[in-house]
């Protein structure tokens, strides 16, 4: 662990010097002459380090990068010899061509700031300076895999399929986004959707004017996310996940503006409303586990009920400990999910 530490203290200016070049690169998502710009710096750089490039061509969007080096030394595992680890990342960036010239790439002491210097294009240069200390120091490592996407910040609607076949032939992916606020090691990652909505009806509250209405009740459901849509309001149910036996369930509801505008709003949706179905909360949190393994879509696998498995999860808390100390009570709490606002758990 020294000499790698030591040759990445000896080689810092490269990997600065690799963090400036893709930042001096602006790669707007949506500009795809300004990311393909960027890719091919990526690009060649992998080339130099030994990897293997392949360019994955998009109409609209940059064109995707996936790059695969070889694995060297004693294998790390008995699965390692067949399946290697992936490096998952992006270097579209939400900021738009011209932004360099009112806000310029600094340094200031030990920081560099620049429009997609935090997210995340430190991620990739750190990547491949990892994998150059490796290989000088002939550190045995598996087989890596890189993915680098355009259009992270817009969705991932063109680099999803790649990203997930990449995915399913590694022994494991590490996501180089950047670190939590105080450099603190991420062990998980979540993901997120967008969904438009189009409801046709006439909107009436359903316990002052019921006659007025017009529209069927629906529900439409994913994984971890119910919609519940009625003539006089909708709500939505989210499952947070916080381990492989606790819960987080929330519900939001929304009303049609005539209902929000009523004087008496308050007094209405109140009794009618929330306190109804905090009890309904209570009751469904020791079955909506079991409801969430039946479920399944175009999109989404039924799957254990939690963001990481709970080996994988004790594995990076033991890594944690080896860097951080095992003596952080409060980040031991975190990580093992000892929260007290943690109300909601099964």
């Amino acid at each position: 662990m020294k000499q790698l530490l030591q040759y990445c203290e000896r080689h810092l200016h490269e990997t600065l010097e690799a963090i400036e070049a893709l930042v001096a690169l602006e790669s707007p998502s949506t500009d795809k002459a300004a990311v393909d710009r960027c890719g091919t710096e990526v690009a060649r750089r992998l080339r130099a380090l030994g990897a293997e490039v392949e360019l994955v061509a998009q109409r609209e969007r940059g064109d995707h990068i996936r790059a695969t080096l070889p694995g060297h030394g004693p294998a790390l595992s008995e699965r390692s010899e067949s399946k290697g680890v992936m490096l998952l990342g992006h270097f579209d960036t939400v900021w738009p061509v011209g932004t360099l010239e009112r806000m310029p790439l600094t340094r200031d002491g030990d920081r560099l700031r620049g429009p997609g210097t935090f997210d995340m294009k430190a991620g990739i240069a750190l990547a491949m300076a990892a994998i150059a200390a490796l290989d000088a120091t002939k550190t045995p490592r598996p087989p890596i895999t890189m993915v680098w996407t355009t259009d992270e910040e817009i969705g991932s609607a063109t680099s999803r399929a790649l990203v997930e076949r990449a995915a399913r032939d590694a022994l494991a992916v590490l996501v180089l986004e950047p670190a939590l606020p105080g450099g603190a090691l991420k062990t998980a990652r979540k993901g997120c959707g967008e969904f438009h909505l189009t409801v046709h009806g006439i909107a009436a509250h359903a316990g002052l004017d019921p006659g007025k209405a017009a529209g069927l009740f629906h529900i439409w459901v994913q994984p971890s996310v119910q919609i519940i849509l009625t003539s006089s309001y909708m709500k939505f149910r989210q499952y947070l996940p916080e381990g492989p036996q606790r819960l987080r369930l929330y519900e939001n509801w929304t009303f049609p503006r005539t209902t929000v505008d009523r004087p008496d709003f308050d007094q209405i949706v109140g009794p009618a409303y929330y306190e109804k179905y905090s009890q309904i909360v209570r009751e469904d949190l020791g079955i909506n586990p079991n409801v969430q393994q039946g479920m399944a879509s175009g999109a989404y696998r039924p799957g254990r009920y939690s963001l990481d498995e709970y080996v994988v999860h004790r594995i990076a808390n033991r890594v944690l400990d080896r860097v951080v100390g095992p003596d952080e009570s409060a980040s031991r709490a975190l990580r093992e999910g000892e929260r007290e606002d943690a109300m909601h758990a099964t």
